[in-house]
């Protein structure tokens, strides 16, 4: 029997004192809040963990990344992010690094990059086949958008994907053409066709993967992580294979799209790999000028008409047959829905699916809602919608959605979390990682400031309190899943995932909060991260 008494700081939880003296655990589970001295009196025999004036909390509850997709973007590829996550400023030093990547590499290997940004370089252009095909033609390379929604190919890569150069737009996505009507490389969404790339991943590189995803994470404080649509049987394979030989030391939420609905009714979750929701998309990106909206963007790209608006993933009759086809088996349904156009078809089809077959607490999820409307909201709370924010939007790409994307108007209420939070609605706050990277602490930072990268407040008027920022990376994202009575919060029955903070992240000053240190990480009353 294992036994610990937490004390000796400020113990975070959500009630109306706000804090206890002291914790004890019994076998991985939160059995007694109290005083220190009545604690240690009573369970004298308990291990006794001293946090020496630093503050304990629930551990952070990823509510949305792409937990193996971060291993292999960090371990695997070339980084090609530029400021504020990188330092690439020219269109010349992406090609630079890639070219040096495929200089090292064997004739025939697949070479993968990821974070080009079009918007934040000085040259603001997209990559094409044709830069690619000079850097090489006996790798097949893919690069990916930041984004995550737009992919660049060269020849070689394209043929791997068996695209001929007058291919026929997929269902789910757009291949870019030149004025001649030819393939330039540039594909929109299509992500069913891009993950052909995933089978090309070595088994050397998933362990690199799980290793590297797992550090990201501990470091983090994230003590259950999320899968953000899970494809394959094999990525369930490698991410049970990595609990099971203790290279993965968090819990993992296995989220799946619609090719594995009915693949793992007999698999066997437990509570480090726990089942969560079914996922599909319904819109792309707004910095990749793929996410739906009801009016035109700010400034539209070159190529296309004032009127341009991104577009949907999928007819609304296919997007109500996918949800449908989770809803009716009464599991949650969690959407990705960046425009507010994409987001009133989410609502439609959550709405339709429960006028036929009603669920009682269905708890779907529409992931982003970036642009969400003040009627949305409302439609949200009459239908038992959780909205989950990306609120980081407002430092990464604040500035550039007020100057470009959505302009000034919309761009101050993205991710309305104070408007939510008005009508009662439980919310939640990720990152997306890997397209920015995996910092709780910065997500909470950004709610509270809502300050981009030149220090511009992206929505004063929607700024949230700490209390209700840290609510959201742990007891409501708990909640999303349906798991708010084991995770989120130190509360008796639950279990002893705790992060150990520098400083009170209620007492330091709030422009301070990213900067707060994670000194331990704690899953089951086990350190699995320390600073020290």
């Amino acid at each position: 029997m294992r036994e610990t008494i937490y004390y000796g700081g400020e113990i975070i939880v959500f009630n109306e004192e706000r804090y206890v003296e002291a914790v004890y655990v019994k076998n991985g589970l939160i059995e007694e809040l109290g005083k220190t001295g009545e604690l240690l009196k009573k369970y004298h025999k308990a291990a006794l963990f001293d946090l020496e004036g630093k503050t304990l909390i629930p551990g952070f509850f990823d509510a949305h990344s792409h937990y193996f997709q971060v291993g292999l973007r960090e371990g695997t590829e070339i980084n090609l992010n530029s400021y504020p996550i990188g330092k690439v400023k020219k269109f010349e030093e992406i090609l630079l690094k890639i070219k040096q990547k495929a200089q090292k590499t064997e004739k025939g290997e697949l070479i993968k990059g990821f974070g080009f940004d079009d918007s934040n370089l000085e040259d603001g252009r997209f990559l094409t086949r044709k830069d690619l095909d000079e850097i090489s033609d006996v790798h097949p390379i893919i690069i990916r958008h930041i984004s995550g929604h737009i992919h660049f190919l060269n020849t070689m890569g394209l043929r791997m994907l068996q695209i001929d150069d007058f291919a026929e737009n997929p269902a789910d996505g757009i291949f870019v053409k030149d004025v001649d009507g030819k393939v330039n490389g540039v594909i929109e969404e299509a992500l069913d066709l891009l993950n052909i790339y995933l089978a090309k991943v070595t088994n050397e590189d998933e362990k690199v993967a799980i290793e590297t995803a797992n550090k990201i994470y501990s470091k983090a404080g994230i003590t259950t992580a999320s899968t953000g649509a899970t494809r394959t049987l094999k990525e369930i394979d490698l991410l049970k294979w990595g609990q099971e030989n203790k290279v993965i030391k968090s819990r993992i939420i296995l989220n799946r799209n619609i090719a594995l609905i009915d693949k793992l009714d007999d698999f066997k979750f437990d509570d480090m790999l726990m089942k969560g929701t079914g996922k599909t998309y319904q819109d792309g990106s707004i910095q990749g000028y793929t996410g739906y909206l009801t009016k035109p963007y700010f400034k539209v790209p070159k190529d296309k008409d004032e009127t341009y608006r991104g577009y949907p993933m999928w007819p609304k009759d296919e997007l109500i047959k996918t949800v449908k086809a989770f809803h009716d088996r009464g599991e949650q349904v969690y959407i990705h829905g960046n425009g507010d156009a994409a987001i009133d078809d989410i609502l439609d089809a959550f709405e339709e699916c429960q006028t036929k077959n009603p669920v009682s607490d269905a708890r779907h999820v529409v992931i982003h809602s970036q642009m969400a409307r003040e009627d949305q909201l409302d439609r949200m709370k009459k239908l038992g919608v959780i909205p989950s924010f990306y609120i980081l939007h407002t430092y990464y790409w604040g500035d550039r959605h007020v100057n470009i994307f959505m302009g000034p108007d919309r761009a101050m209420r993205m991710s309305p979390c104070k408007s939510a939070l008005d009508r009662g609605i439980i919310f939640t706050l990720h990152s997306d990682s890997p397209v920015v990277p995996m910092e709780p602490l910065k997500i909470i930072w950004s709610a509270v400031n809502r300050l981009s990268t030149t220090g511009r407040v992206i929505g004063e008027k929607q700024k949230i309190s700490v209390e209700d920022a840290l609510k959201a990376s742990t007891l409501n994202s708990a909640y999303q899943y349906k798991l708010e009575d084991v995770l989120g919060s130190i509360e008796k029955g639950k279990f002893a995932d705790f992060v150990v903070l520098s400083e009170n992240i209620y007492k330091c000053d709030p422009l301070k909060i990213k900067d707060i240190e994670i000194l331990k990480t704690i899953v089951n009353d086990e350190v699995i991260y320390s600073k020290d």
